[in-house]
């Protein structure tokens, strides 16, 4: 959904470069990881945590407040093993995930335990057994935008459901963490001539999070069929992206008002994490309506009109357009092209020119697996 012309491309760093054009080997002369130290950090200082209280003398009087604690420490080691496998092993298959290499599933602070690398599965499995404990420990809502709450952790076990292809699971989370915080922004009361069109902790924000920040983000420009997919009245396009000198599209629109990339949780993903699972469902009545609840938001007042279809498979199309319309610069496009290219109607070769080079990414190659 970006790209950057040939003399940006040039002036990136290595590691950006291999990254943009696809490379087999991507981390040549690099000496440190940082998506993958970063993780681990999280992890480690969430089994510290997680040691440290097991070791407190417990006042009964602040039984809550451990279990809160405990219980976003089980968050942050969640989802940051999550963060690790969308980057760091292959998308969930329920035919070869017990067999597919995975990362290694650090549940201890020593750093002289034996690392071993587990399997796909075992993965997941141990990031729905953290979510399932700390949802039954946080608070329902966070008392500042940072913290996890029952709400973050119920929509990150939607996500990773979805990931693996869990709908049943994922439509009950989602409807979950919609039942403690469901609130929209009306874009029309967003001014589209900010430099930054959204604030920080807005209201529709359940978990504030950012993402790394990396060069070619910041010099990106979008690309055209994206653009050209938001109708007249759709207020998304002037929202999120600002028209550049030279006719093209940059992204202003990011959830943590600045230019550094939103990856926390807000309620419009899950709006559509359910309309996508009813529409798996067969459901296309609940689909169109979780979907249209989500779009009279977007659109300009009086102009939205609902959308509907009888037709189970034209309402995932319909959904899963407007995923890509609506979670930009959020990572989720990644992801998205990491569990749809398992599902043949909807794999996507991507392709890129680069200084008349022609690179292309076919559904499922191994490149979609940092090396």
């Amino acid at each position: 959904d970006i790209f950057v012309s040939n003399s940006v491309f040039s002036s990136l760093p290595l590691l950006d470069r291999n990254i943009y054009s696809w490379q087999p080997e991507i981390f040549v002369g690099t000496t440190q990881v940082l998506q993958w130290n970063n993780c681990y950090n999280q992890i480690f200082i969430s089994n510290v945590v997680l040691e440290g209280l097991e070791k407190l003398k417990l006042n009964a009087n602040r039984q809550s407040e451990w279990n809160n604690t405990r219980g976003q420490a089980l968050f942050h080691r969640a989802k940051a093993f999550y963060d690790l496998h969308i980057v760091f092993s292959r998308p969930y298959s329920l035919q070869t995930a017990a067999n597919d290499p995975g990362i290694s599933i650090r549940l201890n602070s020593d750093i002289n335990t034996k690392t071993v690398r587990s399997s796909v599965k075992e993965g997941y499995d141990q990031i729905r057994t953290d979510l399932k404990e700390a949802v039954n420990l946080l608070y329902p809502l966070p008392k500042i935008g940072t913290d996890p709450s029952k709400a973050s952790a119920l929509s990150l076990l939607a996500r990773l459901s979805l990931s693996m292809g869990e709908f049943d699971d994922a439509l009950t989370y989602s409807g979950q963490s919609l039942s403690l915080f469901n609130t929209l922004i009306d874009y029309n009361s967003i001014n589209p001539a900010s430099a930054n069109t959204f604030t920080a902790f807005n209201q529709e924000t359940s978990y504030y999070g950012i993402q790394a920040l990396i060069t070619t983000l910041v010099n990106a420009n979008i690309s055209p069929e994206l653009i050209n997919s938001y109708s007249a009245n759709d207020l998304r396009k002037s929202v999120f992206f600002k028209l550049n000198s030279n006719g093209s599209y940059s992204f202003k629109g990011s959830y943590t008002g600045s230019i550094l990339p939103f990856g926390g949780f807000s309620s419009n993903e899950l709006y559509l994490i359910q309309a996508e699972c009813y529409a798996r469902k067969g459901n296309t009545v609940d689909a169109m309506k979780s979907l249209n609840t989500l779009l009279v938001k977007r659109f300009k007042t009086g102009t939205f009109i609902p959308l509907t279809t009888s037709s189970a498979e034209a309402a995932l199309g319909i959904v899963l357009k407007e995923r890509r319309k609506e979670l930009v610069y959020r990572g989720m496009r990644w992801q998205d092209l990491r569990r749809l290219n398992l599902e043949p109607q909807f794999a996507t070769d991507l392709k890129r020119v680069i200084n008349g080079q022609t690179h292309i990414l076919p559904a499922n190659d191994s490149r979609y697996v940092f090396p």
